[in-house]
């Protein structure tokens, strides 16, 4: 038996799950999220964790990039990507998906996350649970216990969406967000229209 439980914020997926007749082990379970890119967590109780190493101690700083994955970097105003853009954002991506531990959690994740990274990673990598390091990891209460579970840190998801952050020549951090809603609102008209 596994020793990470799922945890499900949508009680349509727990009818879901009953109504396909999904199974009741965690292996078809979590299987069957994975397959339908529907969004939940793989914890892991803490007493399961292995003590930290010393250098590896969680950080105030857990969403900066990490130096091999910086993200995709900034450009001017008027950027336009082209082919050359898009294959070093295909490398990058899958670089760091195929690199790091905890990349699998996009797995679970659902949404787009979901849809590109089962195009580098296998269904049943996600059997594995929470393996990435205490830098990776964030706690979880659930019913007075103590749980771990690996997550993406906002620059790394924005690695593996392809996100180019572009200066508007007025201030960095406002054109940062003015662009991802841009981004963001463009998805959501596509789904929706």
């Amino acid at each position: 038996d596994f020793r990470w439980e799922i945890l499900v914020e949508s009680a349509t997926t727990v009818t879901e799950v009953l109504r396909r007749g999904c199974g009741t082990d965690k292996r078809s379970i979590a299987c069957a999220l994975v397959k339908r890119g529907i969004p939940f967590r793989i914890i892991l109780s803490k007493s399961f964790r292995t003590s930290a190493a010393p250098h590896e101690q969680r950080n105030e700083h857990w969403n900066t990039p990490s130096k091999l994955h910086m993200g995709l970097g900034w450009r001017m105003p008027g950027f336009v990507g082209n082919s050359y853009e898009y294959l070093v954002y295909e490398q990058c991506s899958e670089s760091f998906l195929r690199c790091e531990e905890h990349a699998y959690a996009a797995l679970s994740a659902g949404g787009i996350l979901w849809r590109i990274t089962r195009q580098y990673l296998e269904d049943d990598i996600i059997l594995d649970g929470p393996r990435g390091s205490l830098r990776h990891q964030q706690d979880i209460y659930v019913n007075g216990h103590c749980y771990v579970e690996d997550i993406l840190s906002p620059h790394e998801q924005d690695l593996i969406c392809g996100v180019y952050k572009v200066l508007n020549g007025i201030h960095c951090l406002s054109s940062h967000i003015v662009i991802r809603v841009l981004i963001m609102g463009f998805f959501r008209r596509l789904w929706w229209s």
